[in-house]
């Protein structure tokens, strides 16, 4: 069996692009582990990135200027940042899908629509590339030349089972895809409602009524925990995944002794590398940047709550109010001072239940109110008021720290013959 040739492409996968690709797969890693709630720049650079060498891919290819194992060496560099869910998906199969254990429900991240539609497109173009690929091209052509791939070991392109094994990968992701698309059509609304109420007639039978200070304590510090839990299972498995892929990758280019790939000497090789170095960097900066505003609030927060004046009492024991100095022209029989009684507007009183729930629901999703609470009872209605409300206060504190690093996006303008609605 003859072998391609050993003349690499730089063009598509230097040491400069791979570097590039590997830093940004790594603030990934990194922004996960921190939890931060916006990570649009890194996100948006693993799309790039990805999308880019993707079109250089098929530009190569209608070119026919590209051998088997560069086409496996690139599919294998733009899956890359999606790889990192696999694991996920499986350990959400193996808990039955429960959004308890799920780690992808205990993040703080912002999740914008438009990366969503944007990585499932790029991952089916992907997907459908590898089909093609280890269905049509390595069965004609890889048996012109050998050259290898990694399957835990060092295997050959054309090796039946390795075919077989990536076709199915790549299907499953496709239909992946697919019902990801459907579910935003509102599809599966409905598909499992019998199992759902068969669980909440069970769960109404649990005790409804109000837990104790240390009840709502010990919940508030088990959810703590297996959030830290969860956080820290996936960066491991994250840690696992990126050494194993980063391996493959440089292993298959070693078995397939691809020359002039390892230099960083055109703008080509340093642009990805030092972009993704400094969106790395800016991150990690304004990581600790926050924090240290953070700390710095409160330390402001605790030297600002000192008592207020008093107002004083007249002789009459009334309390008195302070007024300011009457204007010239005023009235000379103005008193000078108003009781509390005489200037109290009528407030509304606080509801004691909502303030009790507000401790309790912490951690609980709108999905759990009904193991709790019976469905349409008044605590029912309460405690999703409560969750509501702390949805509510997240969002307007993630919005505020965006604000502060200068991320907030712009605000959409409507137009509506030619008038600006919003």
């Amino acid at each position: 069996m003859a072998s391609c040739g050993h003349q690499g492409r730089p063009d598509m996968y230097g040491l400069g692009i791979r570097l590039g690709i590997y830093i940004q797969w790594f603030g990934e890693i990194l922004v996960e582990f921190f939890d931060e709630t916006d990570v649009s720049d890194i996100r948006l650079l693993g799309l790039l990135l990805s999308g880019g060498i993707i079109l250089g891919l098929l530009v190569a290819i209608a070119s026919q200027h590209v051998q088997p194992a560069d086409v496996y060496i690139v599919l294998q560099l733009a899956a890359g940042c999606y790889i990192f869910l696999i694991p996920i998906y499986v350990w959400n199969t193996l808990s039955c899908c429960d959004p308890r254990w799920d780690p992808l429900k205990w993040t703080e991240e912002i999740n914008l629509p438009v990366y969503g539609i944007s990585n499932v497109i790029l991952l089916t173009v992907i997907s459908a590339i590898g089909i093609w690929f280890f269905a049509t091209y390595v069965p004609t052509k890889g048996h012109q030349c050998e050259q290898y791939g990694f399957f835990i070991a060092k295997i050959k392109l054309d090796n039946a089972v390795f075919i077989v094994v990536n076709i199915v990968i790549y299907v499953a992701i496709i239909l992946i895809c697919v019902a990801i698309a459907l579910s935003w059509t509102g599809f599966w609304d409905g598909q499992f409602l019998i199992h759902r109420r068969h669980r909440r007639r069970g769960s109404h039978r649990r005790q409804r009524e109000r837990d104790d200070q240390e009840r709502i304590a010990r919940r508030k510090r088990a959810r703590q925990e297996q959030k830290d839990l969860l956080r820290t299972m996936r960066g491991i498995s994250n840690l696992v995944v990126y050494g194993l892929h980063i391996a493959a990758i440089e292993l298959t280019l070693q078995w397939n002794q691809f020359d002039n790939i390892n230099g960083v000497n055109t703008s080509a090789q340093t642009i990805p590398l030092l972009v993704s170095l400094g969106i790395l960097l800016r991150l990690i900066v304004a990581h600790y940047a926050a924090r240290v505003d953070g700390s710095t609030d409160e330390r402001s927060a605790s030297v600002g709550d000192e008592p207020q004046p008093t107002d004083p009492e007249d002789p009459g024991g009334c309390r008195c109010a302070r007024v300011p100095a009457p204007a010239t022209g005023s009235a000379p029989n103005r008193a000078p001072c108003r009781t509390r009684q005489a200037r109290a507007t009528p407030a509304v009183a606080p509801i004691p239940e909502l303030e009790v729930l507000n401790e309790y629901v912490a951690g609980m999703d709108m999905d759990d109110v009904s193991e709790y609470f019976a469905h349409g009872s008044d605590p029912y209605w309460l405690a999703r008021m409560a969750i509501q409300n702390r949805q509510m206060a997240e969002r307007a504190a993630a919005m505020e720290r965006q604000r502060a690093r200068g991320t907030m996006p712009r605000p959409a303008r409507a137009h509506v013959r030619g008038v600006t609605v919003l």
